[in-house]
């Protein structure tokens, strides 16, 4: 019976995030992954039909660590506030996962709509209808404009175009907020 082999799809997954970690998503193909695991790339190509279907799971892996990160993030009560805020500092903390999955084709291309519709959005939208005392519409109109507003400073801060702290991040988005929920 040949040996059993050292090298596991979460190896595998688990080198590749690294490198998006340190070095960016175009970084990672078969061969960086392997040097990373100091192997060959045949036990890559053993694991996985090919490198798409190993992105799929990392980009799937990258969601769960951006979930994981804003929902532990610690700023207040108001959710929005909360996970507008964890967007922006995740892009300054992590910009090449942020880059990877918010400032990349990785998704297709969504609309507005995919934007609402997606179940971690749908949960903020929800507790907006409560902490803000909106109806569910207006929750979405808010959460779209601040998003896409708060996207914009992530992406100006990601790509070292601005030079903003955390305070002056909570400062402008809590404005955002309170702009756009009285428009």
């Amino acid at each position: 019976m040949p040996p059993k082999s050292k090298i596991t799809k979460e190896n595998v997954l688990q080198a590749a995030f690294e490198i998006v970690l340190q070095e960016g998503m175009t970084e990672v193909n078969a061969r960086s992954i392997a040097k990373h695991l100091n192997c060959s790339t045949q036990p890559l190509f053993r694991l996985y039909p090919g490198m798409q279907a190993l992105k799929a799971e990392l980009y799937e892996k990258i969601y769960a660590f951006y979930r994981h990160y804003t929902h532990a993030y610690p700023i207040s009560h108001d959710r929005l506030l909360q996970e507008s805020v964890a967007y922006v500092e995740f892009a300054r903390v992590y910009p090449h996962l942020f880059k990877a999955v918010y400032l990349s084709d990785a998704g297709g291309l969504r609309s507005s709509e995919d934007v609402l519709h997606a179940h971690y959005n749908r949960d903020i939208i929800q507790k907006m209808v409560e902490e803000y005392h909106l109806s569910y519409q207006e929750s979405e109109r808010l959460f779209l404009d601040v998003r896409f507003y708060t996207h914009g400073i992530a992406a100006y801060l990601v790509e070292g175009a601005i030079d903003m702290d955390e305070a002056e991040v909570r400062q402008r988005i809590t404005r955002a907020i309170q702009t756009f929920k009285h428009e």
